[in-house]
C-alpha cells in the first residue's frame, strides 16, 4: 500500500460522464483504492488518498470523464509535492525525533566558564565523584547520588553554589 502522508491525505471527488462505472474499473485496475463510494445522480462520489490524485485525473482524462475535487484534508500540495521528490527529509526529521528522544538524557558539554576559576576545580571533582562528564547519559541513580545529602554538602563547603533540587 503507498505511503499516504500522515495518514491523513485524502481528497474527496465527484465522477461525471459517460458509463461512470468504467471510471471504477479503471481506477481499481490501477491499484487505486477508493473509499465510500457513493452512487450520484449523474455519476459516483468517493473517497480516495491524496497521492492517488494524479492517476485518478489520467485515468478520467483518457476515458473522457469529468473528475471534480470537492475537498481535500492533508498536508497541502506543496508540502506533498516536497516530501514525494525529497523522501529523506521526512526519514531525516523522524530520526531526529528518535534521536532526541533517545539521547536527551545526554551529557554534551559541561561549560565551566561562567564560574569562578577558584570554584572550577571543586565543582569537576563533585561531578567526577557522581560519575557525571561529557558523553554520559542521564540516568535516575546518578542524579539520585548527586542529590544525596553528603553531595549537597560538599557542594556547600567547596561553595560552588550548586545545590541539586
Amino acid at each position: 500500500m503507498r505511503l499516504q502522508f500522515w495518514a491523513a491525505d485524502t481528497l474527496r471527488f465527484s465522477v461525471t460522464g459517460p458509463e461512470p462505472h468504467r471510471f471504477l474499473n479503471r481506477a481499481a485496475a490501477a491499484g487505486v483504492r477508493l473509499r465510500r463510494v457513493r452512487w450520484q445522480r449523474d455519476g459516483y462520489a468517493a473517497t480516495a488518498g491524496g497521492a492517488d490524485r494524479r492517476r485518478l485525473e489520467k485515468i478520467a482524462r483518457d476515458g473522457g470523464w469529468t473528475l471534480a475535487v470537492t475537498t481535500r484534508r492533508g498536508p497541502g500540495k506543496h508540502t506533498e509535492r516536497l516530501l514525494q521528490t525529497r523522501p529523506g527529509l521526512a526519514a531525516g526529521a523522524v530520526l531526529f525525533l528518535l534521536l532526541v528522544r533517545a539521547l536527551g538524557g545526554l551529557v554534551w558539554c559541561i561549560d565551566f566558564g561562567a564560574m569562578d576559576p577558584g570554584l572550577q576545580p571543586a565543582m569537576r571533582r563533585l561531578l567526577a565523584d557522581c560519575g557525571i562528564h561529557e558523553g554520559v547519559l542521564l540516568t535516575k541513580p546518578k542524579i539520585s547520588v548527586l542529590r544525596s545529602p553528603g553531595k549537597a554538602a560538599a557542594a556547600d563547603r567547596a561553595g560552588t553554589g550548586f545545590a541539586p533540587q
